[in-house]
């Protein structure tokens, strides 16, 4: 099967969610549909059922639960049998229904975070307690699960919220990762809600694991959501399914549908027993397609985006775009709304870590994204170079006060910052962290640090620096955009790496000016 995917099609004016959101001369890249035309099995399938002219209620056919059933064990080495599968008209309203059907208010559910706005607010729907369990960087572009964390999570939780592929991030989780997840879930008697509506979609010949064929254990205990519309692009068809391998618990799942949850779409059902019949190759062709634009997406921004980054997606159509060393003032998903005319998600609707990430769709025609990457590099230029001027003042205030003997080097960065936005402060208070004179010794450096966190808490709660609510968001503020430039660094580390003659304006000074500048900003932008 030959398919143009570099083909693009007017979605203007067809119902379209994604293009009728923003205005005309917005470029939309947000909501997770792909802008390629079906399977032309898929159509032709369509076509057919529209040849019979009545279109009342439906049911699966037989053919459509075998067919799934055989999907699974070829794809996955999953043995499941029919009547294991339970039809909806989406993902999330399953998501819902485990929860709402199967836990009682006051549950705790783990969710992974950053993650997909639904799965994240799901809990709250059922006066359930969110116990979020972040996935931190790991090695090279991937994402890892801290153990210790999440069995702390699970341990008080009655189920686990998964997400694998991961959305946003893009992470396909390993099997090793999921052994593990799965150990300590059955430890607790902890339920398993699996979303994996993007199983179909992986990279560099990774291979999909559903969490439920790891053993008949962790299947009793698991209720997997899937669906064809991600993968084959008919999400309007409305038509997912989940698989409950438990019957008791495939009971209760059913009776969670309290009158809220209808019946499938007819037409979904003929798409999706299609889709999974005869759209293996126009899949393939698809994964390739997708694959060759995230290569294109992460080239792009580690040499054309200055100040984003991206870890390369395993999985899905969807890029975590990092904007925080652009020094956007507020949230990027706006800068670029108002700027680039191109419509993301906001991170921040994924979780608070999210708060200085965008969300891009690549599920499109190339010359879309490239039109995407060009208009976001546009909008950076003008504000890059202002951003440049804000840290050269910076540094020449910098080495203005770097000479002066009253005030150590904490001093000397925060005078900086305050002569900067013109805030009341004497940097000579901070003298008691760090030795006097501008020195940029060992001690200096550590001392800088707690410096700094003590100009803070002076500059926004003179009164009570350490003991204030909002002084705890804004040291995390500080600790989270120090990580981001210099990584964990420590004193000991410091003494292999540093000279112990540098001066301040020699060395990390000034990028701990910005630092601060960044953070005293989005707090004055707060308190506007």
């Amino acid at each position: 099967m030959s398919v143009d995917f570099d083909r693009s099609i007017d979605r203007l004016d067809t119902g379209s969610s994604k293009w009728s959101r923003y205005p005309a001369d917005v470029l939309p890249l947000w909501v997770a549909d792909m802008d390629f035309a079906v399977s032309p099995t898929i159509v032709a399938a369509l076509r057919e059922r529209l040849e019979h002219p009545v279109f009342g209620y439906g049911v699966p056919k037989r053919a459509l639960k075998e067919r799934i059933v055989s999907h699974l064990a070829e794809t996955y080495s999953w043995r499941t049998r029919p009547e294991d599968i339970v039809f909806l008209p989406g993902v999330e309203p399953g998501i819902n229904m485990a929860l709402g059907g199967l836990l009682s208010p006051g549950d705790g559910v783990t969710v992974q975070t950053p993650v997909y706005p639904p799965i994240l607010k799901a809990p709250e729907h059922w006066g359930l307690k969110r116990i979020e369990q972040e996935l931190l960087p790991g090695d090279g572009d991937s994402y890892r699960v801290d153990m210790d964390g999440f069995g702390a999570a699970v341990g008080v939780s009655r189920a686990l919220l998964l997400c694998n592929p991961h959305n946003p991030l893009g992470k396909v989780f390993s099997r090793d990762e999921l052994e593990k997840m799965a150990a300590v879930c059955l430890a607790h008697e902890t339920l398993i809600i699996s979303d994996e509506i993007h199983c179909d979609l992986v990279f560099d010949g990774r291979e999909h694991v559903p969490i439920a064929s790891l053993d008949d254990a962790v299947a009793e205990r698991c209720i997997t959501l899937m669906a064809a519309s991600k993968s084959y692009n008919i999400a309007g068809l409305k038509t997912a399914f989940a698989v409950i391998q438990n019957r008791t618990l495939r009971d209760s799942f059913l009776a969670s549908k309290r009158g809220m949850v209808d019946s499938v779409n007819v037409l979904g059902y003929e798409a999706t027993l299609a889709a999974y019949a005869e759209g293996d190759e126009w899949l393939r062709e698809v994964v390739r397609y997708l694959q060759g634009n995230r290569d294109y997406l992460v080239e792009a921004v580690e040499s054309r985006l200055p100040g984003i980054s991206i870890r390369s997606p395993e999985g899905t159509f969807l890029g975590w775009l990092d904007c925080s060393g652009c020094g956007i003032d507020g949230d990027p998903h706006a800068f670029f709304l108002e700027k680039a005319k191109v419509a993301m998600n906001a991170g921040s609707d994924f979780g608070s870590s999210g708060r200085d990430f965008v969300r891009i769709n690549f599920g499109c025609p190339r010359a879309v994204l490239e039109e995407g990457i060009r208009r976001i590099e546009a909008s950076l230029t003008p504000h890059r170079d202002r951003k440049r001027g804000r840290e050269a003042m910076l540094q020449e205030k910098i080495e203005k006060h770097a000479s002066r003997k009253d005030i150590n080097c904490a001093g000397i960065i925060v005078a900086a910052v305050i002569e900067e936005y013109g805030l009341d402060l004497d940097p000579t208070i901070l003298n008691a962290t760090a030795p006097m004179g501008g020195g940029m010794n060992i001690e200096a450096f550590c001392g800088t640090i707690s410096g700094c966190m003590m100009a803070l808490g002076l500059l926004f709660n003179k009164d009570a620096p350490y003991e204030s609510g909002n002084m705890k968001r804004i040291t995390q503020d500080f600790f989270a955009e120090y990580e981001k430039v210099y990584g964990s660094v420590n004193c000991r580390d410091l003494k292999k790496t540093k000279r112990e003659d540098q001066t301040c304006s020699e060395t990390v000074v000034p990028r701990i000016g910005e630092i601060l500048d960044t953070v005293i900003r989005r707090e004055l932008e707060r308190r506007k």
